[in-house]
């Protein structure tokens, strides 16, 4: 079977022998969601040349032409991943496009990221990913996908029936908008369900009643630069807090310590903040995951969270920049606190930890709640008060040595257990075995 048609439902014969060898002959990829946006335009042959005569092979030939192109022409036998993402952001692209990228690199995987969906990429694909979908207009390509006998996969990493009323996105997710009802209603109409952490599949298992598979977050170093990340001796501590317009509560955890740094080290310490400025503006700035439509919560656009407090802010980066962006803060510290609540319990993975301890920045982080695998006073510290959270901060502020050890510990931490290069592989195996389940190979 040519590797452009499917005109069966199963995989191709052979399998994948070595799935955990995803570092092979493929190590970039020529496609991403952004650009993922013109593929309609693409593949109707609008950028075609103006030759007559080539522009008669490419009406002939559009989708061969638009696979070699863009690296999905592989040979017989490789097998095929469609990933729709809701965005090109945020959660797309940590769920979508970074395992894409991980999983081209096996010679006999291709999976092709975008936002946009055209029938020759349903008939492409073996396997189908939907993240976080619940658009009407994409039902028309579930359908066909169905009818065609593909494997298709719901993946979601946050927990969007439990939106608290306080997080912007509750205006469209909350119980009783069309966005809430059509989550469920895809999530049950496809085969299996991805999710980032045991405690969102479970969630969803007695909630929606589906069967889920659990795919962790992961880091892809390759975005962090190689450097000792320790900041030099001399100079302010720089404590550092990144977060989006969702995260003011989990902020305003810490808000009252900051102060009490400030009074008590002055100038000795910066307070540097990355993605909000900590004032609430409604309608600015989308979170990544979630929808910033300009709904005031509580009327309380405009509160400083962090009122009193000096801070450095930088503006949001681009998801693809971020990993160098956060290197380049020169952090001694980060704070990571998180509001015990359904949402964040139940949905948020431990990515902010994973992502400082990548940059080599040691860790404060909220006790019981998605930080907990986090060995207290050797891969970071755990707070769960004021108290806790000050004596943590005065201990890394007066011990350079303490931030370095923590720091190396952590990073060796997550370099071991959520390296994507190695975890990919949890990807593939997911979707070969998915195929196997569906169509009956052994």
């Amino acid at each position: 079977m040519d590797v452009g048609e499917d005109r069966e439902s199963g995989a191709p014969s052979a399998g994948i022998e070595d799935v955990a060898s995803l570092r092979g002959e493929y190590p970039a990829s020529r496609w991403s969601l952004k650009n993922s946006l013109r593929v309609e335009t693409l593949l109707a042959g609008l950028d075609a040349p103006s030759d007559p005569a080539a522009k008669d092979i490419w009406a002939q030939n559009q989708f061969e032409i638009f696979k070699r192109r863009y690296g999905l022409l592989r040979p017989p036998g490789t097998f095929r991943v469609l990933m729709i993402a809701a965005d090109t952001s945020g959660c797309g692209f940590a769920r979508i496009e970074r395992p894409a990228r991980y999983l081209n690199r096996h010679p006999r995987l291709a999976a092709f990221p975008t936002v946009k969906v055209t029938p020759e990429l349903i008939h492409w694909a073996h396997v189908i990913v939907w993240q976080r979908q619940y658009k009407d207009s994409m039902l028309p390509f579930f359908e066909m996908g169905r009818g065609l006998g593909k494997v298709q996969v719901f993946d979601i990493d946050d927990n969007l029936h439990a939106v608290p009323s306080y997080n912007p996105a509750h205006a469209t997710y909350h119980k009783g908008t069309k966005a809430y009802e059509d989550l469920i209603r895809w999530m049950r109409r496809c085969d299996l369900v991805t999710v980032s952490k045991p405690e969102l599949g479970e969630f969803y298992r007695e909630f929606a009643g589906i069967r889920y598979a659990v795919l962790p977050n992961c880091i892809d170093f390759e975005a962090f630069p190689q450097t000792n990340g320790f900041p030099g001796a001399s100079g302010p501590v720089r404590i550092g807090w990144a977060g989006s317009t969702t995260h003011y509560e989990d902020l305003r955890i810490v808000s009252d310590v900051f102060l009490e740094l400030k009074k008590t080290y002055g100038d000795r310490v910066e307070l540097v903040l990355m993605g909000s400025d900590g004032i609430r503006r409604t309608g600015k700035r989308d979170g990544g995951c979630g929808v910033d439509d300009g709904i005031d919560p509580g009327g309380l656009d405009g509160e400083d969270i962090l009122k009193g407090v000096a801070r450095e802010f930088h503006e949001p980066v681009p998801t693809e920049a971020y990993g160098r962006a956060l290197c380049e803060l020169g952090l001694d510290i980060a704070v990571i606190p998180l509001a015990r609540s359904r949402f964040n319990l139940t949905g948020k993975s431990n990515i902010k930890y994973l992502e400082m301890s990548a940059a080599k920045i040691p860790c404060i982080l909220s006790r019981d709640t998605v930080y907990n695998e986090v060995r207290h006073g050797e891969t970071g510290f755990l707070a769960g008060n004021g108290r806790e959270w000050r004596q943590c901060l005065d201990q890394l502020i007066e011990d350079r040595d303490l931030r370095r050890r923590i720091a190396g510990n952590a990073h060796r931490y997550v370099r071991t257990h959520y390296d994507f290069a190695d975890k990919v592989r949890l990807w593939a195996e997911f979707y070969l075995e998915a195929h196997r389940l569906k169509h009956g190979k052994k």
